[in-house]
């Protein structure tokens, strides 16, 4: 637990670290792709694949808010090892940064790299990421674990307002550090080039990069998806008892269905759902039954149902109201 300014110091330094570490030019990452790229390039690829992908997932610093695991394909010939990373990266705002999460996926092979580009589908505002600092025992180190657990709530979250035809603006609400993040469902328009992507390496070079189908896309037209802006931390100390309640449904709900949450994350970060992915790494079976769609969707909403919840969100309203 901080005060409120040194919160908001140690969210912008998290910040901060990780613009370095993830710096196109130098950063953390751009260091990790040239050396893996660099054993295909006018080279034969890795001597040994399963070696070069567990060195290639210990690369990445979980203490940085990194994280990476490693699934080695089994075949009689051809080994390939799938290394599914996640890395904190910093987006500017309007009013403040944010800090949102890129996934990518190496699919390292004897003689080719595949590489599969995709988000996390999620942004934590600075302010959020603050209140987490001030309001819990939230601490720098487990920056990897709030990009795990958002990220494994986010494909279901999203995949909810979507088949209830939620508009953006829809609320919703992320458990963690004992007590609320909370933020709603917003549009997210592509730019010209923006992802998901896959790009292939091998002795030739770098091939050029295909544009994947969008998850969570509501129109084609526009390429516009669907992701989550967590703009606020509630703290156990600031919840009230009945929203305790639906704070313990929901933390059950993501204990209890932590496999098949991560097999909806894992499709996601593998190009799903683009036919040419699908075909290249096989489909995920295992997935949530639509009644646990249902039990999240009515467990969040129990959340901003609450009596509580609307007296204090007519007190925000009228208080911008007054600043503005």
């Amino acid at each position: 637990m901080q005060d409120e300014k040194l919160a908001r110091g140690l969210a912008r330094e998290v910040l901060r670290k990780v613009k370095v570490l993830t710096r196109p030019e130098d950063g953390l990452i751009r260091s990790i792709t040239a050396d893996l790229t660099a054993l295909y390039i006018g080279a034969n690829g890795p001597t040994n694949v399963v070696s070069a992908g567990l060195a290639l997932r210990d690369r990445f610093p979980v203490s940085a808010g990194f994280q990476a695991s490693t699934h080695i394909i089994k075949h009689p010939i051809h080994k390939r090892v799938l290394v599914e990373t996640m890395s904190p990266v910093v987006i500017p705002g309007g009013e403040q940064e944010w800090l949102a999460c890129q996934a990518t996926l190496f699919d390292v092979g004897r003689h080719e790299l595949g590489v599969v580009e995709t988000s996390g589908h999620i942004a934590l505002s600075h302010h959020a990421l603050a209140r987490l600092f001030q309001r819990s025992n939230f601490a720098a180190s487990q920056l990897a674990m709030l990009l795990d657990v958002t990220t494994n709530f986010t494909s279901p979250l999203v995949r909810v307002a979507v088949d209830s035809s939620c508009r953006p603006g829809h609320q919703v609400a992320i458990p963690f550090a004992d007590g609320l993040l909370l933020g709603s469902i917003e549009a997210d328009f592509h730019e010209e080039g923006q992802g998901p992507s896959f790009q292939t390496v091998t002795r030739s070079g770098i091939w050029p990069m295909t544009m994947l189908d969008c998850p969570h896309l509501i129109s084609a037209q526009h390429r516009c998806t669907l992701k989550i802006s967590i703009h606020t931390f509630v703290g156990a100390h600031d919840l009230f008892p009945n929203q305790c309640v639906i704070r313990d449904s929901l933390t059950a709900f993501g204990s209890h269905h932590q496999g098949a949450m991560r097999a909806i994350r894992t499709a996601l970060f593998r190009g799903f759902p683009d036919p040419r992915m699908i075909q290249r790494f096989g489909a995920i079976a295992d997935g949530l039954a639509p009644e646990g769609f249902d039990e999240l969707a009515e467990t969040m909403q129990n959340f901003f149902d609450t009596p509580e919840w609307h007296q204090q969100a007519e007190a925000h309203m009228r208080t911008e109201r007054y600043v503005h």
